[in-house]
């Protein structure tokens, strides 16, 4: 679909057209929504109507594309802060070599069933928006609403599983680590100088993303409106490849894991922080019944 300079659909795509879509598309982040709408009068423009909004991530190298990485910058171990190369497990089944690194459980159904459906679509999709609070239990991927925070990591898993979006899920650690290696040198972000942008390197990923994400020390175009929680989708400086608040704005509950306690990661930092302690790779790890005002859910 075109995308409107705000981030808003202009116009979807004709079912001819899908066809034409090329490498270089796919990779700026095509917008995808839940079902099939129409706009005003069956045209293909005109009021946007309500609806959930993803964003296509493309995997097309599985075996070296989808995977944990150990990120070379800072993360907590449950205790203190360090820096350094994040320490993740290799081997899952190995109990001993979980013991003070980031891991997942690769024997559950939904794990796997997640990995045969990247592999065999070559990619999956990401809330493009900070999942906020539907009626009810609902989790939704909406524009101009407040994230659903306050939860905890178990309270995440349940809102995502039971969302009527088909096969949604919390987010695992090899999902937002794909995603953040997806986008170095794809997509386009502002710089520390007003009206600029670059290419995104693994810098604004590991090191610091103050120039791209909200932050209290957020840098450039970036800086307008940040070091507090905002809406969904508040500003176009902190978006990659469509994607908002990767960086900064609300912590993410992921699937990951910390050691062999009941410890489970968060990622990417939050408004209240400075970004180059807290860059988009950076790893959180606290109990899972943990809650606080700036945690919420990636699904």
């Amino acid at each position: 679909m075109d995308l409107g300079q705000d981030g808003s659909v202009k116009e979807i795509m004709p079912a001819d057209e899908w066809n034409n879509i090329t490498v270089e598309d796919i990779n700026q982040g095509i917008v995808i929504v839940d079902h099939a709408i129409t706009y005003d009068n069956g045209q293909t423009s005109g009021t946007v109507p309500d609806f959930n909004e993803f964003v296509w991530v493309s995997i097309p190298d599985f075996a070296n594309d989808f995977k944990m990485l150990a990120w070379n910058g800072p993360y907590w171990n449950g205790s203190n802060h360090i820096v350094g190369e994040h320490p993740i497990v290799t081997n899952p089944a190995n109990d001993t070599e979980k013991q003070n690194k980031f891991w997942e459980d690769s024997t559950t159904s939904e794990y796997q069933d997640m990995l045969d459906s990247v592999e065999h679509y070559k990619g999956f999709y990401i809330g493009r928006y900070e999942a906020s609070q539907g009626t009810g239990d609902v989790v939704e991927s909406k524009r101009d609403v407040l994230p659903l925070t306050e939860i905890t990591q178990p309270m995440a898993i349940d809102a995502c599983t039971n969302s009527k979006i088909e096969n949604m899920h919390l987010m695992y650690g090899i999902e937002w680590d794909s995603v953040l290696n997806w986008l170095i040198d794809k997509a386009t972000i502002s710089t520390y100088v007003l009206g600029e942008t670059k290419n995104m390197s693994i810098e604004d990923i590991q090191a610091n993303s103050n120039s791209w994400g909200n932050y209290i020390e957020s840098v450039g175009d970036a800086k307008k409106d940040s070091g507090s929680k905002q809406e969904t989708g508040t500003s176009e400086y902190w978006k990659a490849n469509n994607i908002y608040d990767l960086a900064g704005n609300i912590w993410e509950w992921t699937q990951e894991k910390y050691s062999t306690e009941t410890y489970r990661a968060f990622r990417g930092g939050t408004c209240s922080n400075k970004t180059d302690i807290y860059p988009v790779a950076y790893h959180a790890a606290y109990d899972e019944n943990y809650t606080y005002s700036d945690v919420r859910i990636s699904c």
